[in-house]
């Protein structure tokens, strides 16, 4: 790890972390802690290396500390007069942190940034990295040629009482706006991928995407597709599993359930069982049902001549195919009067 320059504020009393700061007093001997309680003498150095005797260091006669290394990896570290009073935060240059000439960033395990007054250090660190602007706060852009991501957020801490450490939040309180951009021009990969891998442990009640709607009344829509610039070609949705396309919608509209892989549904609607023992194709919901209590039974079409459909009444409301020859069966001859 490397030692950082500090402070990047040189002046004491325009950096509290609680009271009114140090005095601006010429010639104060003050001592460097590693930790906001200030038990814990700081290991730092002169800039040439050589040790710093008890951590003490004297305000100079415009008031303001001297130059120093700061511990390995440090940034941040706390002030306070030897003689007693209040503790000051003071934080590592950045320009000892961020090299001009580096390839490679390694950020210090404590370090609050705020946009302001050169290169933006803040005063009072909150957490490892702390970034407060009026404008753009940040812009991470790769433009070389490895094989590795521009940017990653990674959570690697795990246990009971961590179930809302997610890796990435991003709240917005901006009414006018989607909360997060995902754009790309991928040829043979998902814009967006989410990838669910199973933990040793039950994972029954997890999601691969959770959508929740908040707030009572709301219109928001859970799923919206939109192609606003003209027909598509590919599916709109599609959910395969086992080796077959449990439910597609095509670009034209029309719907597979059951469907084989990359089949394209015969008709608006193709409800394909998922084998020759599965008669059942769906159950009619309360009021849709045919009136009396035995069923109904239809010859329909079929690409190999007819078949059956046999619809249940009011105690059932099943629709199963009893006989058809071929691959599939046309319901447009299934006709009934509902219940009432």
């Amino acid at each position: 790890m490397a030692r950082y320059t500090f402070p990047q504020n040189r002046l004491l009393a325009a950096a509290p972390t609680g009271g009114t700061g140090l005095a601006a007093t010429n010639g104060l001997l003050v001592r460097v802690y590693s930790d906001s309680a200030a038990t814990m003498l700081a290991d730092i150095q002169t800039l040439v290396g050589g040790a710093i005797p008890n951590s003490e260091l004297t305000v100079d006669s415009t008031s303001q500390l001297p130059l120093f290394l700061g511990p390995d990896g440090v940034g941040t570290l706390y002030v306070r007069a030897v003689a007693g009073g209040p503790i000051s935060t003071i934080n590592a240059r950045l320009d000892s942190i961020l090299p001009l000439a580096s390839d490679r960033l390694t950020m210090p395990s404590s370090l609050s940034l705020r946009v302001g007054d050169k290169l933006g250090v803040g005063l009072v660190p909150t957490r490892p990295l702390d970034v407060l602007a009026a404008g753009q706060a940040g812009f991470v852009q790769s433009t070389g040629t490895q094989n590795n991501h521009a940017l990653t957020a990674y959570q690697s801490g795990n246990g009971a009482g961590l179930d809302n450490a997610v890796a990435a939040n991003f709240p917005s309180d901006n009414e006018y706006a989607s909360s997060v951009y995902v754009s790309g021009v991928q040829q043979q990969r998902a814009t967006l991928k989410i990838t669910h891998t199973k933990p040793a442990v039950d994972d029954s009640a997890v999601n691969a995407l959770g959508i929740e709607l908040k707030g009572a009344g709301t219109a928001c829509q859970g799923i919206d597709v939109n192609a606003p610039d003209g027909a598509t070609t590919g599916n709109l949705l599609r959910l395969r599993n086992n080796g077959r396309d449990d439910f597609v919608v095509k670009g034209t509209g029309r719907v597979g359930i059951g469907v084989a892989t990359g089949a394209t549904p015969f008709g608006l609607l193709d409800l394909r069982p998922y084998d020759a023992s599965t008669k059942g194709l769906f159950t009619l919901p309360a009021g849709y049902r045919p009136t009396g209590n035995g069923h109904l039974s239809f010859a329909c079409a079929a690409n190999g001549g007819y078949g059956q459909i046999t619809v249940g009444a009011v105690a059932t409301g099943n629709v199963r195919v009893d006989n058809m020859a071929g691959t599939w069966i046309a319901l447009d001859d299934v006709r009934f009067r509902a219940e009432q």
